[in-house]
């Protein structure tokens, strides 16, 4: 599904911010971090706050998801959350579907999970 009728299902106000920052990372092949996101954007004139502000919003409405890669709050754009693989040489990022269901414990709600799952790529294990 093109990212911008993802945005439109939620009833949400499609505004310039919010598209470029959707379209930025639906062109990434890995997560991003938000400074990464920043720097990919420099050019188009969003300041930094309206970023901020558009991950957040973006992250509430399970437009995009986020995910702690080594220690980094990372973003990506998906029809679903899922998991990454982290080479533990070279870094290569590899996504990997999630195929697990959490309950919600009792009292809680906007349950996620975190996986991490680190190897060696094919290249760095010969």
């Amino acid at each position: 599904m093109p990212p911008e009728d993802k945005l439109k299902q939620t009833h949400t106000k499609i505004t310039r911010p919010r598209t470029l920052v959707l379209d930025y990372l639906a062109k990434q092949q890995k997560p991003k971090t938000i400074q990464e996101i920043v720097r990919g954007l420099r050019r188009t004139g969003i300041d930094q706050a309206s970023i901020y502000r558009t991950i957040e919003l973006l992250l509430k409405l399970e437009v995009i998801f986020e995910e702690l890669i080594l220690g980094e709050r990372k973003f990506y754009a998906a029809d679903s959350p899922h998991h990454h693989a982290v080479c533990r040489r070279c870094r290569t990022i590899a996504c990997l579907p999630c195929t697990t269901e959490i309950p919600a414990p009792k009292g809680f709600t906007q349950v996620i999970h975190q996986v991490s799952i680190t190897g060696l790529c094919q290249q760095c294990a010969h």
